[in-house]
Parts: C-alpha cells; structure tokens; sequence
C-alpha cells in the first residue's frame, strides 16, 4: 500500500540523493546542501546497489547522478527513474568529469533536467535546486510542492 505523500515527506524538507564514487565530492555537496538557510534532507551513496535501495526508501525529490559510476549505466539508471510512476516526478542531475555538447544532450534526453561539469560549484548548484523547487511550489495548488520537471 503506498504511503500518503505528506507521510513520505518525514522532515518536510526537499530530499536529495547524491549518487558518487568519490566519498569527497559525497562529503561536499552532502555538507553544503544540508547547511543553507533552507537545508535541504540530503543521504548519499557510492555505488548502484546503495543508490538503488535509497530511491525506494529514502523517495528524494532530486537525485545527483554521477555520469561515471563504476559498474553503472547512469544513463539506463535516469531512464528507469523516469519511467517509474513512483519516481517518475524525481529530479535527475547528471555531474560529469568529461563534459561535453553529446554527455550532456545524452543524458537530458534520458530524462534529467540538466549536467554539471565536475568539479560541480556547490553553490551554483544549490541555486539551481533553490530556483526549481521554489519554481515547483509556486505552480503547485494550495502550497503543496510538486515533484519534478524543471525551471522555465
């Protein structure tokens, strides 16, 4: 039986899932989403396994793909998130240490709403996060904040 959504929310706060090999770049962003004046509920994960089994039980409202993740198709990872009625609405952002015009253009075309090139700016990213859900609540109807899609 699904849970209500407002009983999923837990703290209230928009989840983030950071999906990462590197326990640093986990660290980081972990750290500096969690600790803005509106903190964002922010788990993490090194490997496919762990990433899966936090989709379905921590439910985030964004997930942080690294495009590189050993032994992940991060590509077939963001279609199948997209293609899940369940998580269909969650936001997917690709981070890649190769950047590129086709990385990019790949991986929006599986679902996600936008890349960053790694090194990823916290605080650019934070923005874009603050910008997207604050976008999402104001188009919501009474209050409530909608899950997905992408600033306009």
């Amino acid at each position: 039986m699904p849970l209500p959504e407002e009983l999923r929310d837990g703290s209230g706060r928009i989840k983030v899932l950071v999906i990462d090999a590197e326990p640093g770049v986990r660290h980081m962003l972990a750290e500096h989403l969690g600790t803005r004046a509106a903190p964002y509920e922010v788990l993490t994960a090194g490997d496919g396994f762990e990433a899966g089994r936090l989709v379905a039980t921590f439910r985030p409202d964004a997930i942080l793909l690294d495009l590189r993740l050993p032994g992940v198709d991060a590509y077939q990872a963001c279609r199948t998130i997209k293609a899940d009625p369940e998580t269909s609405g969650t936001v997917v952002i690709g981070m890649s240490a190769y950047p590129s015009i086709e990385i990019e253009a790949r991986v929006l075309e599986c679902g996600a709403t936008r890349c960053f090139a790694k090194p990823v700016d916290p605080s650019l990213l934070a923005s874009y996060l603050d910008t997207l859900f604050e976008q999402q609540s104001g188009k919501s109807k009474g209050g409530k904040r909608r899950r997905g899609g992408a600033p306009g």
